[in-house]
């Protein structure tokens, strides 16, 4: 089982799919539509995403990959605020309004220091957008990677 640790960024993968399998990343091409977009996956809980996170299996795996002291790898993660003011690229933000694991103001704070973000607040949804409201967030992907919004 891959676990994906508390508090960790994961990358959502998009490519197109190709001959029954899943493209590695130096095959990735531009998209035709939803139907040809891959997600790596991991075994998710979605009755209670903060249960699943202090599940025994993504707890050492956690620790695996942030050793002790571990707050020093997490603050190896933070992109500076001149980094993140430099990346004129357009950015689409979306965070689950009742997220029990990655704080809204995370969402706000890139939001403010991205120059060409933009944020979409799912009420009702706590960590995992892409599961709880699947039509919606694939709808709002579709719209942003075709530059409708």
């Amino acid at each position: 089982m891959d676990s994906c640790p508390p508090g960790a960024i994961v990358p959502i993968r998009l490519g197109k799919r190709t001959e029954h399998r899943n493209p590695r990343v130096k095959e990735f091409v531009d998209l035709a539509d939803l139907n040809d977009l891959v997600f790596g996956g991991w075994d998710i809980f979605p009755d209670n995403a903060f249960e699943a996170a202090m599940n025994a299996d993504v707890q050492r795996s956690f620790k695996a990959m942030f050793p002790a002291p571990r707050q020093i790898a997490i603050d190896d993660l933070v992109v500076s605020e001149l980094a993140l003011r430099r990346m004129d690229h357009p950015t689409l933000l979306v965070h689950g309004r009742d997220d029990k694991i990655v704080p809204m103001q995370t969402s706000l704070y890139l939001l403010e220091h991205l120059p060409k973000s933009q944020l979409h607040i799912y009420g009702q949804c706590s960590h995992w957008i892409q599961v709880e409201y699947a039509k919606s967030f694939n709808q709002l992907l579709a719209q942003f990677f075709s530059g409708q919004i």
